[in-house]
């Protein structure tokens, strides 16, 4: 019989999040789920590997959050779910969370499941050459201007200038200051920076060019095609969309994600984290089964060499095959040549044998007697 280590149901938030936690997740654990979501799968098999008693809290429903996963607030408290873990108002987040100093004085997190970065999620260019990887890289307009930019450049380079023009290449911080281009996500979320200086500028841009704010996945993917650009931490094995251009931003900060606990449920982590830590080296196979998320293709074509192990009865046996063909074939040409050989020699005598009677009359070889000129 199910039991709980707190003497009641271990509450578990939740909210919908494709393809971590599937609408049917609400069902749990009273009804059986097919396709819960990855994560909220793990939750379920280590549920029933300590045959807890627990219950799904859908947070969007009791409090109102959704797609949110904690952003620090004024007060110094978070919003989102993070923020129920630590007003205690659920025990556990079913979501992993992302690790950082101060959300571990606020919570409990288990062991690492999975590590996110920094990326960008923008549209592909429409305009692909593929016979050409240089210009499978850009558009038709970006090439143009790289065009333009190379005869400008050569043109400057033959002339005596004092000052070189500057660069016309803009950044993404460049770009969103000149409102070209937006930031969209789930929630006005607050950036990361590789720097202090980088962090400041980011603020300063964001408040007179904000994030444009969807909670739908079809809005934000209208968004991406429009030309804006999706700005998150994602795990970077993982691509959500066919079509789409994920950029890593290798300056930017790795996170690793777990689940939460609230602070008064130290004890609760820990048991938990026991029964994690024995299916932790399946959860990549949970994460990629189908339904769920996909391994992102690479964009150029690539060959996976195939492992044979080698036997000894069969490649032993070919090997021998090999072997005899290849003396057989040595024998056959040496034979061969011995023959031409043979043949070739035979013809040269059987000409010369022709060839000298017809001239014995002549008096060319009178010094030579009948026998010296017989074979």
């Amino acid at each position: 019989m199910s039991w709980s280590p707190i003497g009641r149901p271990v509450r578990v938030g939740l909210f919908e999040h494709s393809p971590d936690a599937y609408s049917c997740f609400r069902m749990l654990p009273q009804k059986p789920c097919p396709k819960p979501g990855s994560e909220v799968e793990i939750v379920q098999i280590v549920m029933k590997m300590l045959d807890w008693e627990w219950e799904v809290v859908d947070t969007n429903e009791a409090f109102g959050v959704i797609n949110d996963f904690g952003n620090p607030k004024e007060d110094g408290n978070y919003s989102g779910i993070m923020g129920l873990l630590a007003d205690n108002k659920i025990d556990m987040s079913g979501l992993s969370l992302r690790i950082t100093p101060d959300r571990m004085t606020r919570a409990h997190f288990t062991f690492p499941i999975r590590y996110f970065q920094q990326v960008y999620i923008i549209k592909r260019p429409p305009d692909n050459d593929f016979r050409n990887f240089i210009f499978a890289s850009f558009t038709t307009e970006i090439l143009s201007i790289v065009n333009e930019f190379e005869t400008n450049s050569t043109t400057y380079s033959c002339n005596s200038i004092s000052a070189p023009e500057p660069s016309p290449w803009l950044d993404t911080s460049d770009l969103l200051a000149a409102r070209k281009t937006h930031l969209t996500y789930y929630y006005n979320m607050t950036l990361e920076g590789s720097s202090e200086k980088n962090v400041r500028r980011m603020n300063r841009i964001l408040q007179y060019n904000p994030i444009i704010v969807h909670p739908k996945e079809s809005d934000l993917m209208d968004e991406i095609k429009r030309g804006n650009v999706f700005y998150s931490t994602y795990d970077i094995e993982f691509l959500p969309y066919p079509g789409l251009t994920v950029i890593r931003d290798t300056t930017g900060i790795i996170s690793y994600v777990a689940f939460g606990f609230s602070s008064n449920n130290k004890k609760l982590c820990h048991l938990f984290n026991e029964a994690l830590l024995k299916i932790l080296p399946g959860i990549p196979q949970i994460t990629r089964a189908p339904g769920y998320a996909f391994v992102k293709a690479p964009e150029d074509t690539t060959i996976q060499v195939k492992k044979t192990r080698l036997s000894l009865n069969g490649h032993l046996e070919q090997l021998f095959y090999i072997y005899i063909i290849g003396v057989g074939i040595c024998i056959v040409v040496f034979f061969t040549e011995i023959i031409v050989h043979r043949l070739v020699k035979l013809k040269n005598r059987q000409s010369y044998q022709m060839n000298v009677p017809l001239e014995i009359g002549t008096g060319k070889y009178d010094q030579y007697s009948e026998e010296d000129l017989r074979f």
